[in-house]
């Protein structure tokens, strides 16, 4: 998971054109992971961890979608874009450290009574015994409505706000990114700027940390979600395992370690 810098945390693209789908395809197999036959909608094709690329009918004609979902589809935008794709939903994230006291109740209930202007928007609070709360800003209906959530890592606690564009809005960050990735901070600070500023400070933290990415001041880093550590290392870290294992040089030593690594932890054994 990366941290203090923006992120895409979703994309959906669709084409008419068999060869950005040939494209999708030939890229979805270089992907580590396993490969599995899947459906979404119409639409038919294949998933590799939360990519997932398929094909189906519209207007009785060939209609392809590419869709992928978390921290893989910041880096998988720039294989799967090309001039004739259109995007219909792209996620903007940032995440930060959560700060000291936070309450997800305190939070929604200073920005109900807070200074709207003439748009005010809906807040919804789901709050779950692990603290891991989820606010909703605006509506679901809409093409544009954020959530601000709380993730568990080995560092402690995370706060993420992620914006969720579709239709015409997602089309056209999409294009506005592809020529200028410091897109995302401009209009996640568009975004949090247009909400009145809560007495928590937590809003007013997100915006001084989106000038300071846009300054230079702030950079990315990376921390591992306990909730994600296991899947991380399975789908991450394993398939560089069982290429270094089967690397001519480095094979058998690796190997060894491993070997060595799972007799002494006493994996595996029974009483």
């Amino acid at each position: 998971m990366q941290i203090n810098y923006p992120q895409i945390d979703w994309i959906t693209f669709t084409s008419w054109n068999m060869v950005d789908y040939l494209n999708w395809r030939d890229w979805l197999k270089e992907q580590s992971g396993e490969m599995t036959e899947g459906k979404i909608k119409m639409y038919s094709g294949h998933w590799v961890g939360s990519a997932f690329i398929g094909q189906g009918t519209q207007k009785e004609k060939n209609h392809y979608i590419a869709r992928v979902s978390g921290e893989f589809s910041n880096e998988a935008y720039k294989k799967l874009w090309s001039p004739t794709v259109k995007a219909t939903r792209i996620d903007i994230q940032i995440t930060k450290k959560m700060p000291d006291n936070y309450s997800a109740r305190k939070f929604v209930d200073s920005l109900r009574s807070g200074k709207w202007g003439t748009y005010e928007r809906d807040l919804q609070l789901i709050e779950n015994s692990d603290g891991l709360d989820t606010v909703y800003i605006g509506s679901k209906k809409t093409d544009r409505f954020a959530r601000m959530y709380v993730k568990n890592t080995s560092e402690g606690k995370f706060i993420r706000f992620e914006i969720e564009y579709k239709g015409d809005w997602a089309n056209n960050i999409s294009e506005a990114y592809n020529i200028d990735e410091t897109v995302l901070s401009r209009i996640l600070y568009d975004f949090v700027s247009s909400l009145p500023l809560d007495g928590e400070g937590v809003l007013q933290g997100f915006l001084d940390l989106i000038s300071d990415v846009r300054s230079g001041i702030a950079i990315s880093r990376r921390v591992v979600p306990t909730d994600n550590t296991y899947a991380w290392l399975i789908e991450q870290v394993g398939p560089v395992i069982w290429r270094f294992l089967n690397d001519h040089d480095r094979g058998a030593d690796l190997a060894s370690f491993l070997i060595k690594m799972i007799y002494q932890s006493g994996a595996g054994k029974t009483e």
